[in-house]
C-alpha cells in the first residue's frame, strides 16, 4: 500500500470498521461473555458404557461365533458390530 498509493484498496471501504469503546467490542465476544454457554446435553453412549462382548474369551480359545477358528484368527482384531 505504501510502495503504491494510488493502487485500489484490497477490501471495500466498509468491510473494515474501528470500533469506538474496546470494552464493548469485547463484551460481545464468546470469549469474555460473563454468562455461561448453554450446555447441551450429553450423547446417548455417554450414558451406556460399551460393553466388550469377549471380556473372557482368550485368545486360543474357539471363537465364539462359531467358526471353528481360534478367536485370535477370526474375530480378535475385528471390530464389534453395533
Amino acid at each position: 500500500m505504501l510502495d503504491n498509493p494510488d493502487a485500489p484498496p484490497f477490501r471495500a471501504e466498509n468491510d473494515l470498521t474501528l470500533f469506538d469503546d474496546t470494552i464493548l467490542e469485547l463484551s460481545t465476544w464468546a470469549a469474555f461473555n460473563r454468562e455461561p454457554p448453554a450446555r447441551k446435553p450429553a450423547p446417548v453412549s455417554f450414558y451406556h458404557p460399551e460393553r466388550n462382548p469377549f471380556r473372557h474369551v482368550g485368545r486360543n480359545d474357539p471363537c465364539p461365533c462359531g467358526s471353528g477358528k481360534r478367536f485370535k484368527k477370526c474375530c480378535l482384531n475385528a471390530s464389534p458390530a453395533g
